[in-house]
């Protein structure tokens, strides 16, 4: 008994040593991608301006500026050479059966085999 005290007491500062190095990993934040990166690299900073241009006011169906965001994404995925199509259709809600005009973005990206099977 009395060698097994040294070998639990050892077993459990490893693995609070572990646990400890795998938490601190895991918390922290990734490396900052400037603005100016490739557009195939997400940046937070360029989606903070996204953010910011849209969170400027309350933007709820049936607001005006509900039909400024929209078109702000608009000329911002016609900006990326996207061909947006705006889709608009009337819906009727599930909770409140309450029916209104909808409008859905659809934006294709083009995929990278011409087949359109993967290579």
């Amino acid at each position: 008994m009395d060698r097994s005290i040294p070998l639990r007491v050892g077993t459990l500062i490893g693995l609070t040593a572990l646990c400890a190095y795998s938490v601190a990993r895991v918390t922290r934040p990734p490396s900052v991608v400037p603005a100016m990166s490739r557009d195939t690299v997400f940046s937070a900073e360029r989606a903070m301006h996204d953010v910011e241009a849209i969170a400027v006011r309350p933007h709820a169906m049936g607001m005006p500026d509900h039909d400024r965001v929209r078109d702000y994404i608009m000329s911002r995925l016609v900006a990326l050479g996207l061909k947006p199509q705006l889709q608009t259709t009337t819906a009727v809600g599930t909770r409140y059966q309450e029916a209104g005009r909808v409008q859905n973005i659809l934006a294709w990206m083009p995929g990278a085999s011409p087949t359109g099977f993967p290579l």
